[in-house]
């Protein structure tokens, strides 16, 4: 679904609305446009191991339209905001698991898009990189929209303001957190015996 959305493979049936765009079977709208709008961090990252995180950003800049002029500048501010600026001329195959993913979020929000994808973008990480990431995406989600996918429920908690759980293909529910509960969480019952 994530693939149809981000207009990486056509849709076969049905449509989507993304921002100002339909997106549906027949292909007809400015897939180069619709693509600087939105961002993608995928669930695995796709870095060039034996390039700097200077190397990796300067490529994907470029892809995303930024201009020559200042991108250097741009690329230490975005560096800034994920806390790799000490990274910069770090070889992307040597960062932690931690560092990668930062890279990731960071290479996903070049050229501010309205939309930011994210697949499972703490997949992998210990508990403490985990609260790193988290503070960074709701860092980032002020003045756009981000979808997040997820298997942690602390995660849609902590990170979402409407939750929607997809079973089989089908939506099944959206709402808030508390809408959540109230709707399947009939809480539990302990048992203590002697």
């Amino acid at each position: 679904m994530l693939n149809i959305l981000t207009c990486q493979i056509q849709a076969t049936q049905g449509y989507a609305k993304l921002g100002p765009f339909i997106i549906k079977d027949d292909f007809t709208l400015d897939i180069e446009y619709v693509k600087r709008l939105v961002g993608i961090c995928s669930q695995f990252d796709y870095l060039w191991d034996e390039l700097s995180v200077y190397e990796n950003l300067y490529y994907y800049s470029r892809l995303r339209g930024i201009k020559c002029s200042n991108i250097d500048q741009y690329i230490l501010t975005k560096l800034k905001e994920v806390n790799l600026e000490d990274k910069i001329h770090s070889k992307a195959g040597k960062l932690s698991g931690g560092m990668r993913r930062r890279l990731s979020i960071c290479i996903s929000s070049l050229g501010d898009p309205y939309i930011i994808f994210m697949d499972e973008p703490t997949t992998g990480l210990d508990p403490n990189n985990r609260r790193n990431i988290w503070k960074l995406i709701n860092q980032l989600k002020v003045g756009r929209v981000i979808i997040l996918t997820t298997h942690m429920m602390d995660e849609a908690e902590y990170l979402s303001d409407r939750i929607a759980i997809i079973a089989s293909g089908k939506l099944r529910f959206i709402g808030n957190c508390t809408e959540l509960r109230n709707t399947y969480f009939n809480g539990f019952i302990l048992t203590l015996s002697k």
